[in-house]
């Protein structure tokens, strides 16, 4: 199993954008999501799965780095594009960083590693800068433990991911539940 994942996205980076909630005749309500983004998630998961192979997803602590590669505007100087293709020129402008990130993440999980919330930390680079051609760099790192710094939360994790190989599905693992009483 790989201790580093990199994985290379082209197009323009996209942003997470939250299901709107739509009201159709009759009073039903529906949770829609953006086309758009629904594509864009699918074909980073696509394109994960592909360059990931059959390893199974990571369960401990994992580290992010990525870059978010924007189009170069159309009506700058050379100076100016020369600057951007060298990458010293930061993108500023919408998305917002954490939004590419989240739908990055959302992405990926349950194929590098389980659950997004292994994430803790960011390395640099992790930037939006402008260039050619458009595309988002990621590179994923797996921190090494002792066996001794497995967490009570990672073993969660790694019975989830041995428990969804078996094919018994996505219930809770590991936590007891208290029976319900009457008094």
């Amino acid at each position: 199993m790989p201790d580093r994942f990199s994985l290379s996205i082209p197009g323009r980076p996209q942003r997470w954008k939250r299901p709107e909630q739509v009201t159709l005749k009759g009073g039903r309500t529906i949770r829609y999501t953006d086309p758009a983004v629904r594509a864009y998630t699918e074909a980073v998961a696509w394109q994960a799965k592909k360059a990931w192979g059959t390893y199974p997803p990571w369960t401990g602590p994992v580290a992010l780095s990525f870059v978010a590669i924007f189009d170069i505007p159309a009506g700058w100087s050379n100076q100016l594009r020369t600057e951007a293709m060298a990458g010293r020129i930061p993108h500023i402008a919408d998305p917002d960083i954490d939004q590419i990130c989240k739908l990055l993440l959302d992405a990926v999980k349950g194929i590098v590693f389980v659950d997004d919330n292994q994430v803790c930390a960011f390395v640099a680079p992790t930037l939006k800068r402008y260039g050619d051609p458009a595309r988002t760099d990621l590179t994923f790192f797996r921190y090494a433990q002792l066996p001794g710094q497995i967490t009570p939360g990672q073993r969660r994790l790694e019975a989830k991911q041995a428990q969804l190989a078996l094919g018994l599905g996505d219930a809770p693992v590991g936590r007891r539940m208290k029976p319900y009483r009457t008094n």
